[in-house]
């Protein structure tokens, strides 16, 4: 992990430690003062959080506290008489937001578990055996004596 990246995630924590309360309009402020600090609020590429409904949240209020500085994109049709006065910003809002593929998987797995009645893995696991033998001495029953050859 860089150092700047390890510096930002530590400044982040502080703030919300301080300021407490973690809606999406307060993550949003938090972020914009971090980007602000350390001169990358163009250079916000995307957010990648879990799915949490305070993480889209902050990704629409951020979006629309950045608007204000910037440009998300660039009309054709304004360049012909000397465009925008704003830069442009890289950052697209919900487009650029990334929910967090191990906290999809991982909800995923906590949902198959709870399903099985199971609270591991390994518990997971028998109770899938116990299954899959089943269905393969019932399947092995059918069978006439040349399909099971």
């Amino acid at each position: 992990m860089s150092s700047v990246r390890a510096i930002i995630i530590i400044y982040f924590h502080i703030l919300i430690f301080i300021i407490g309360i973690h809606s999406g309009e307060n993550l949003a402020s938090i972020v914009s003062e971090l980007l602000g600090e350390l001169n990358i609020r163009d250079k916000l590429l995307s957010i990648t959080a879990d799915n949490a409904s305070n993480n889209s949240a902050l990704v629409d209020n951020l979006h629309i506290e950045l608007l204000q500085d910037y440009e998300d994109y660039r009309d054709p049709s304004l360049e012909a008489i000397g465009g925008s006065t704003k830069p442009l910003m890289r950052f697209r809002g919900q487009k650029h937001y990334i929910q967090c593929a191990a906290h999809t998987l991982n909800l995923i797995v906590k949902d198959i578990l709870n399903f099985l009645k199971s609270s591991s893995l390994k518990e997971a696991l028998q109770i899938l055996g116990e299954q899959i033998n089943r269905s393969t001495r019932v399947q092995a029953k059918n069978q006439s004596p040349i399909a099971k050859l």
